[in-house]
């Protein structure tokens, strides 16, 4: 059974509840360690509200498989991915190009910066993908990688 809807299946207080387990479970993985759990919850726990269009700001990704989120189109500003797995992200398809105060530990960022908002973002831990030597090496020295 897939979950679509976590509101057909259970009231405020029990959705709390889930978020206040998943934050107890956070604070004991050790490093290496993920929770994998389905999509539909993924969305449950990341996401401002049932729009999906904005990541929680402040709230920490750490132990979270996202390798099945899209990141187009959505609001990323003030996300922290350390500690995550499988978050693949291009800069130029984020809404509004806006990756201001975002911790890009441990993505993948597939596309370049031009034209970002990145005022605040950290860089350290940082993965590249399938980039154009080149640009890769301009990168690293203009986000001082």
């Amino acid at each position: 059974m897939v979950l679509n809807n976590l509101n057909e299946f259970f009231d405020e207080s029990q959705r709390l509840a889930l978020l206040n387990i998943l934050l107890k479970r956070q604070e004991l993985l050790k490093e290496g360690e993920y929770i994998r759990i389905s999509e539909d919850l993924i969305e449950f726990f990341i996401f401002e509200d049932e729009t999906k269009t904005k990541i929680k700001e402040n709230f920490s990704l750490k132990g979270l498989d996202l390798s099945k989120v899209d990141f187009k189109d959505i609001e990323i500003s003030g996300a922290n991915f350390k500690g995550s797995m499988g978050a693949r992200i291009n800069p130029q398809s984020v809404k509004d190009k806006n990756c201001s105060n975002v911790n890009f530990c441990d993505v993948e960022v597939i596309g370049p910066f031009d034209n970002c908002n990145i005022e605040g973002a950290s860089f350290k831990g940082i993965k590249f993908g399938p980039l154009d030597p080149e640009l890769l090496k301009e990168y690293t020295q203009s986000l001082k990688i």
